[in-house]
């Protein structure tokens, strides 16, 4: 049977192509990257940049994993939002609000996630890890409908996207079967 036609079919779809369709609303970029990967690990190493491939040592297509992938078409079509724990914590939640839509400052914990954030004394990263404070950014998520998840590419980034409540479950089962490793509250 035609090797791209099956992968077409939804039911036979890799699921890190599911993954990326579910995550990317369906983005055709998003997509057709990450069915790049899935269908010609060769092919998709051929269109990665140089800089890229000396900055990741990647020197072979087996040197690409697909947490990789799947982050770099999120990032490069405005899916995701990457920081690290050093990251402002008020830059960082101004970038969540974008990725949202607008959807988190619509919260009533948003003003007071905002106020703390612009006079909080650590990076972004340490409110996520440990650092106690009230609202956290999941309160806020949760609180309009959205769960905020971030994957984890073996890195110190810290990769954040949101899913709806409701689409957790279904986002957590995908990425379990991509062999994708999430974060979430």
């Amino acid at each position: 049977m035609n090797k791209l036609k099956d992968e077409l079919d939804p039911e036979n779809q890799h699921p890190l192509i599911l993954l990326a369709k579910n995550l990317s609303s369906n983005d055709s970029e998003v997509v057709a990257d990450v069915s790049l990967y899935c269908l010609s690990p060769q092919k998709y190493f051929d269109n990665i940049d140089e800089d890229i491939r000396e900055c990741c040592s990647i020197e072979s297509p087996n040197d690409i994993r697909p947490a990789q992938v799947l982050v770099t078409a999120l990032h490069k079509n405005a899916h995701l939002v990457i920081a690290d724990n050093r990251s402002e914590p008020i830059e960082v939640l101004s970038s969540l609000n974008k990725l949202s839509k607008g959807g988190l400052e619509k919260s009533n914990l948003y003003l007071a996630l905002e106020e703390f954030f612009a006079k909080a004394p650590y990076g972004f990263g340490s409110y996520l890890n440990g650092v106690t404070h009230s609202p956290t950014t999941f309160d806020c998520a949760k609180s309009v409908g959205l769960q905020l998840l971030a994957i984890d590419d073996d890195s110190d980034a810290i990769l954040l996207f949101f899913c709806r409540e409701s689409e957790k479950e279904k986002i957590v089962s995908l990425s379990k079967e991509a062999k994708i490793n999430l974060y979430s509250k």
